[in-house]
């Protein structure tokens, strides 16, 4: 109670006289005192009062279309065009591209990178992870750091440079799925609810953090929601309780919620490995594999073999529980990986260990998408059904 008065007071006038520590101070001196501990009263002080009379600069750290989402939002601030301007100043921080030795071609730039350039905004390459301090002394002067799914583990003497700290923007319901791929993990769990929450950075930590503000949001269509709709959805929210938390910093510090008060379990959200996309068939039912295709398709592809070649599911159309494929299909379907192609649907229908796969398209080698129709021609699928198995895919009898 004692934190939200000292925000209200800060918020109308930082030098409005309190009692506190058995002294009078300033709104502003109590209030720093109590939601920046740990560090020099008069310098937070110095920062709430600042807040309260003059914009903020802002230095931003990200690279994909989900932080893009945020960094827009804060351009749309700076120039104006949100109905109560704060922000001053914006200047992004990206990663640098990665080596065309380990990728063996050379990688597209950052979301983050080309909005940036291409709205003007000054962009600055993040060091090796031992180079931090050296490189933060070649910056201008910034009131607070804003972190957006930037990919790497932000230093303490990084974190210590900003006068007003730095904040996080993270999509899932914390502390459920901290880690790098919360909204993959969310629809692989099958989760109903989900939600934004904007947190202070902690420190040696990922995703620890005090939350700022939470925004929650249910999950109308759990069984069909992809990775891209979630995650459109969820920017555009985590944008809006960005802009909403930096207009009253100071006041949502002093209401902020510690992650073990949430109620919520902590879980954690890995970094979906590389070959996390291959298919077993008799192990995995049609549900699972329909899950992984929406929530990590677009990163790892789906994939099972073709003698000793991969083979890409490219488009999966759904999933169907053992007694709804086609009777023509239902008819042939006897060990998990088989696989018949349907004339009437033009879908080719994969038996899994419990439930059917629907594919509409798939990719061979070396070779573009085709239809499911030409790839069933060109695996024979039209003379005599065919099964995927761990070991590659052969013909059956």
């Amino acid at each position: 109670m004692q934190s939200r008065v000292y925000a209200y007071l800060a918020r109308k006038n930082p030098d409005t006289l309190c009692h506190h520590g058995g002294r009078s101070v300033s709104a502003a001196m109590a209030l720093a005192a109590l939601f920046r501990p740990g560090q020099h009263a008069t310098r937070r002080a110095h920062c709430v009062r600042g807040m309260a009379t003059r914009r903020l600069r802002v230095l931003f750290f990200g690279s994909d279309k989900f932080s893009t989402e945020s960094l827009s939002a804060l351009l749309d601030n700076v120039m104006g065009r949100h109905p109560a301007r704060f922000i001053d100043h914006i200047e992004t921080v990206c990663l640098p591209p990665p080596s065309p030795a380990k990728t063996k071609q050379k990688a597209p730039p950052l979301p983050v990178r080309v909005f940036s350039e291409a709205n003007h905004i000054h962009v600055h390459e993040a060091p090796p992870q031992t180079e931090w301090e050296a490189w933060s002394t070649s910056l201008g002067h910034f009131d607070v750091g804003v972190v957006v799914s930037f990919g790497r583990l932000i230093p303490s003497v990084l974190l210590n440079r900003f006068p007003l700290g730095m904040v996080n923007v993270h999509p899932s319901l914390l502390p459920r799925h901290r880690g790098s791929a919360p909204i993959q993990h969310t629809i692989l769990k099958g989760d109903t609810e989900t939600g934004v929450c904007v947190m202070e950075l902690s420190e040696n930590k990922f995703d620890h953090g005090n939350i700022l503000k939470t925004v929650h949001y249910p999950i109308a269509n759990t069984d069909t929601v992809t990775f891209d709709e979630l995650c459109g959805t969820l920017a555009v929210l985590g944008s809006k309780a960005l802009v909403d938390t930096l207009a009253d910093l100071p006041g949502h510090r002093a209401r902020a919620v510690h992650q073990s008060a949430t109620g919520q379990k902590p879980t954690l959200a890995r970094k979906i490995a590389k070959d996390a996309g291959n298919i077993i068939f008799e192990r995995q039912s049609a549900s699972d594999v329909f899950r992984m295709y929406r929530a990590f398709g677009h990163q790892t592809g789906i994939h099972a073999r073709l003698g000793q070649a991969d083979v890409r599911l490219t488009e999966i159309g759904g999933a169907l529980a053992d007694g709804a494929a086609p009777p023509q299909v239902q008819a042939q379907g006897e060990h998990a990986g088989d696989a018949i192609y349907h004339p009437p649907t033009k879908s080719v229908y994969i038996k899994c260990v419990s439930g059917w796969l629907v594919c509409n398209k798939f990719t061979l080698p070396t070779k573009s998408p085709v239809d499911a129709c030409v790839f069933a021609n060109a695996v024979s699928m039209r003379k005599a059904k065919v099964r995927f198995a761990s070991a590659g895919l052969v013909s059956s009898s």
